[in-house]
């Protein structure tokens, strides 16, 4: 199944046919004393010779940065001059590992899921079409690597861990994959994974 050259197209047709939300985390009424400052990520697909893969960053280590050596998708926080979440997802993708948007597809987005950190974050799924060889901005970027479809689609891969959420008596499931490749896909990024992977 994930080695089909249709995989996009389908894809595609389905996001614009279904209601896609990432499942949520059961955060308290309380939980966030402000509103969700909105974000954007580019899931990109890509063809390899066993199949479809998705492409992620390792981010760069920062003593400063909660998120910093984590296993995400290229994305940021939406600018003022984004014209949408689709704009949002390519520029980053092109700041952070070089992807110019004239290389991608555009499938359909996810409906936007509310991290812990307190974003609204949209993923934007894209093909990418032509040739690319990543030149990820050190800043920002450690790593670039792909994991296969069909290995983020075996539920072998993929378990929920409960976490005590800062601060309150309340404990909510954080999904994280089996090591890939030595690099730990959880959180936020598997959520959105596994909304892809449920859509197909």
């Amino acid at each position: 199944m994930f080695d089909r050259d249709d995989l996009p197209q389908r894809l595609s047709h389905r996001l614009t046919q279904a209601d896609v939300t990432p499942l949520q985390e059961n955060f308290p009424a309380d939980f966030f004393n402000s509103p969700p400052k909105a974000a954007a990520v580019l899931m990109p697909l890509v063809r390899k010779d066993d199949g479809w893969h998705f492409l992620f960053i390792r981010r760069s280590l920062h003593d400063k940065d909660k998120h910093s050596g984590q296993v995400a998708f290229p994305g940021g926080q939406v600018d003022p001059g984004d014209r949408d979440s689709h704009a949002t997802a390519l520029r980053e993708a092109h700041e952070e590992i070089g992807l110019q948007s004239n290389a991608v597809d555009v499938l359909g987005s996810l409906n936007s899921y509310r991290t812990i950190s307190n974003f609204e974050v949209t993923g934007v799924v894209a093909q990418v079409t032509s040739a690319f060889t990543a030149s990820p901005d050190p800043r920002e970027v450690d790593r670039v690597f792909t994991i296969p479809l069909e290995w983020l689609a075996n539920p072998d891969n993929l378990e929920r861990r409960p976490r005590l959420l800062h601060g309150m008596q309340q404990q909510t499931d954080v999904l994280y994959y089996r090591r890939y490749d030595n690099e730990l896909l959880w959180g936020v990024t598997a959520r959105l994974v596994d909304s892809v992977i449920r859509v197909l």
